[in-house]
């Protein structure tokens, strides 16, 4: 029998970046998944480019905050590649979802994990310039608001 903490994970969210620590996020959910039969919820969220400097730039002559061509291609690319990813797992045995959202990707990867009873997220962990970790990082935003575990998964380079 296990325990609360010992009990093997039910559902897993791969919040995935499509980098290669995405993608080998998205490997280490398969294999713990393939241990305990354990469902993989895979999360793109579409950041929105909005510029934090001005609040609208199209009053001077910038796109908008909301420029649906460039939300409209960023969707279309990272549609595209959820649909390869789903076709490369299609044939397995495991029970994988794939779902995109807009949004902010720290609150969506949180309101998605709590909303499907998620009880461990996996994501790509990526070394970032000092300005960047100064700034902070979706892993790290995720990891303070998450109410589940939060597993950040390097990709190790083969030599």
């Amino acid at each position: 029998m296990f325990t609360q903490s010992q009990r093997p994970y039910q559902h897993l969210l791969v919040a995935l970046d499509f980098s290669p620590s995405g993608y080998a996020a998205f490997a280490r959910a398969q294999s713990m998944a393939a241990q305990h039969s354990t469902r993989i919820s895979v999360l793109h969220v579409v950041e929105l480019p909005v510029n934090h400097v001005l609040e609208d730039n199209a009053v001077i002559g910038l796109p908008g905050i909301w420029d649906s061509s460039l939300i409209e291609s960023l969707q279309q690319g990272a549609q595209h590649k959820m649909q390869q990813l789903a076709q490369q797992v299609a044939h397995g045995d495991l029970n994988i979802h794939f779902e995109m959202v807009i949004g902010h990707p720290a609150d969506e990867i949180c309101q998605y994990s709590t909303q499907y009873n998620v009880d461990c997220i996996l994501m790509g962990f990526h070394g970032h310039s000092p300005l960047r970790a100064l700034l902070g990082s979706t892993s790290h935003s995720v990891l303070q608001m998450a109410h589940c575990d939060v597993l950040n998964v390097k990709q190790h380079n083969k030599e």
